[in-house]
């Protein structure tokens, strides 16, 4: 979690440090805060979707010249979720780089709806802890998959951005914990949606 946190930050940070000074550059950062759905269902480990509700965070960027019909979408997403099940303490996290085109439907004006789609590595991790000395059982995996988003942001004042997002990204994954405990074909994607704070030039 630390490091998908310094991620976003730096992220952000490339977002503003080459931020085209052109007259006719245009974008937005805005962060996202919100809840991310998994369908986890496994019949090898069917504790898994007692995490499907996940918190999430992460950055939704765009950029591109005024005069393009499309911006380029870069996008991180991080999630994750802890819950005790019959003494044994589960964790899981999920995350997602993505990359893609984003279309401002207005571009003039106070309100910028907008939809996006493209591909992106999308991957899943998962901990089980069953305590008392019989161990710890966790492995990660990650893939190339697809997402699609649609929301719409206000622009209160000459840069600050507030607004909701809602996003579906698929990507397959499998989890092997050892002694036989595996869980294949995971949608480490899912239905996303969350508040936008942020900014835009």
């Amino acid at each position: 979690m630390k490091r998908a946190a310094v991620t976003i930050a730096l992220v952000a940070a490339a977002a503003f440090t080459f931020t085209p000074v052109r007259a006719d550059a245009a974008g937005n950062v805005n962060f996202f805060l919100g809840q991310k759905n998994l369908d986890l269902n496994n019949q090898n480990v069917p504790d898994l979707e007692q995490v499907e509700d996940q918190f999430a965070f992460g950055a939704i960027m765009s950029f591109g010249a005024t005069d393009w019909p499309v911006q380029i979408a870069a996008d991180v997403l991080v999630t994750a979720d802890q819950q005790t099940i019959s003494g044994v303490d589960l964790s899981s996290t999920t995350f997602e780089f993505d990359a893609g085109v984003r279309w401002l439907i207005y571009k003039k004006g106070k309100v910028f709806p907008y939809v996006g789609a493209g591909v992106g590595l999308i991957g899943a991790a998962a901990e089980l802890d069953f305590g008392g000395g019989l161990g710890k059982f966790d492995d990660g995996d990650a893939s190339l998959g697809f997402w699609a988003d649609g929301g719409v942001f206000f622009r209160l004042g000459s840069h600050f951005n507030i607004g909701v997002d809602l996003r579906y990204s698929d990507a397959s994954v499998d989890l092997d914990f050892g002694n036989g405990i595996v869980a294949q074909d995971l949608n480490a994607g899912g239905f996303s949606y969350g508040l936008l704070v942020g900014f835009g030039w």
